[in-house]
């Protein structure tokens, strides 16, 4: 049978992980777009209160004796156990909370990007400034850069950074011409990510993009 010393140390490294996910979690409530942070914040209120009711039941069993223990133990492991659940019930509903994030000359169109749980995918990028106009028209590098910025932004919206991102598409209108440069647009997308990126990728050619300008747009997903 468990001491209770045992038990208490059990106990305090439970506490230890929930203190580092209440962190965690404060800092996505923190940057948390406006209409999610409400949310966010209740959750995290809602954690902080368990850990706190935690915290008080241990010092008590920490301040009993052993006969104390004895006695207590079974109603003790009881309401450790349901603070344990309702910890990680309000984990999950955090973790599962769907946030959209709607910016840039598509955004009365198009969702830029979608989070569900620690997933986030974005809409795909083309080389278009904040009003909609074309960017390094019959400059595949050009618009390489800056469909890249606007992947940077949608992802800023979710806190994230190009670093999050785990696989990306690019749909080009002449798969011939990226293959025939492939080094110099390599060398771009090594720049962009600050390194040769850990990122799966598939290359597509397509008959067209949106506008006719338009050489090739991104498509990526994250994990944050």
């Amino acid at each position: 049978m468990e001491s209770r010393e045992e038990w208490v140390e059990r106990a305090k490294t439970r506490l230890d992980e929930w203190n580092a996910q209440l962190d965690e979690l404060e800092a996505k409530a923190r940057a948390a777009r406006e209409e999610r942070r409400a949310q966010y914040e209740r959750l995290v209120s809602t954690l902080r209160r368990y850990r706190d009711d935690a915290r008080e039941k241990l010092s008590e069993i920490q301040q009993g004796g052993d006969t104390a223990w004895a006695e207590a133990r079974e109603g003790l492991q009881k309401s450790w156990t349901t603070l344990s659940d309702s910890f990680r019930d309000a984990i999950e509903e955090f973790s599962a909370a769907r946030q959209v994030v709607r910016i840039g000359p598509f955004k009365d169109l198009i969702a830029s990007g979608v989070r569900a749980g620690s997933l986030v995918t974005l809409s795909g990028q083309v080389s278009v400034d904040g009003e909609g106009n074309v960017v390094g028209a019959g400059d595949i590098a050009a618009q390489i850069r800056q469909c890249y910025a606007n992947v940077r932004e949608v992802l800023s919206e979710f806190g994230a950074s190009m670093d999050h991102i785990v696989d990306e598409m690019w749909l080009v209108t002449d798969v011939q011409d990226v293959m025939a440069k492939l080094d110099p647009i390599f060398a771009i997308r090594s720049e962009v990510y600050g390194k040769n990126p850990d990122v799966t990728q598939t290359l597509v050619e397509v008959s067209a993009l949106v506008m006719p300008e338009l050489l090739i747009e991104i498509k990526c997903v994250a994990r944050v």
